[in-house]
């Protein structure tokens, strides 16, 4: 299981989805993701005063929840937490940094429509297809689901 939201630079969550590799759940575990990745924007602004690159591998741990961060321009955060035990094969460092790019991509074009009003959520179903299509093609996941927002 994987975790993916997009985090404004004013700390609220853009977008938020989950990538299943079978048919498991969220199971009340959606709480728990929210906090890891919520903690872990402190852990990658540090590391990025250390390293000024857009994508920060591993930047914060929980248990064998590891944490990967991709900085956009406009200082807005792409968070994706993943499990260790996945970390090797499918989770390698090149398949996530080209998730995150292909993503930024998309989030790029979402960002300059014109129907898309500035640092709401977004709630394209075709952006929606577009993530989960970059993460069956680089995460190797099989389902995607809306992670529910928490308010």
């Amino acid at each position: 299981m994987s975790y993916f939201c997009i985090v404004s630079k004013f700390d609220y969550p853009i977008y938020t989805c989950q990538f299943t590799h079978s048919a498991q759940q969220l199971n009340g575990k959606i709480d728990l993701l929210q906090f890891i990745a919520n903690a872990a924007i402190d852990s990658s602004l540090v590391q990025l005063s250390k390293s000024p690159l857009m994508y920060q591998k591993n930047v914060d741990k929980f248990n064998d929840i590891l944490v990967s961060t991709f900085f956009t321009a406009s200082n807005d955060i792409f968070i994706l937490l993943h499990t260790s035990a996945l970390s090797d094969s499918d989770f390698s460092d090149d398949r996530i940094k080209h998730f995150f790019t292909t993503v930024y991509s998309y989030y790029i074009k979402i960002q300059l429509s014109p129907l898309y009003e500035k640092r709401s959520r977004i709630t394209s179903k075709l952006f929606d297809q577009r993530v989960n299509d970059a993460a069956k093609q680089y995460l190797k996941t099989l389902t995607m689901q809306q992670a529910p927002t928490s308010n």
